[in-house]
């Protein structure tokens, strides 16, 4: 675990009513927030996840397969960053997925 305490007490992080983790958004998040590093496989953890927002960033590498569990994403933003291909092909699998950004 990252630290103690709630996620829905960290920085760009919004969580419904009963403290499940919905979206991942930054503030200020589309003119970027200098982030820099991966996307960890853990992601796949959050299944309520709607939004994934982290354009204009210095994310590299590849998105992780785990990506393709979050069957509840609505929205991922990603573009402007360092990401490698292939992207996972269980992401154009998830029938949720309304945007869908990922060019750099």
């Amino acid at each position: 675990f990252l630290s103690s305490g709630s996620e829905c007490d960290w920085w760009g992080t919004f969580c419904d009513e009963d403290g499940v983790v919905r979206r991942l958004s930054p503030p200020g998040a589309g003119g970027g927030n200098k982030l820099d590093g991966t996307l960890p496989d853990e992601i796949g953890l959050l299944h309520q996840l709607e939004e994934l927002s982290y354009p204009n960033n210095r994310i590299r590498g590849t998105i992780p397969e785990s990506i393709g569990a979050l069957t509840a994403l609505q929205e991922l933003h990603l573009y402007n960053n360092k990401l490698e291909s292939p992207f996972p092909q269980n992401l154009f699998n998830i029938t949720s997925l309304r945007q869908l950004s990922l060019r750099n």
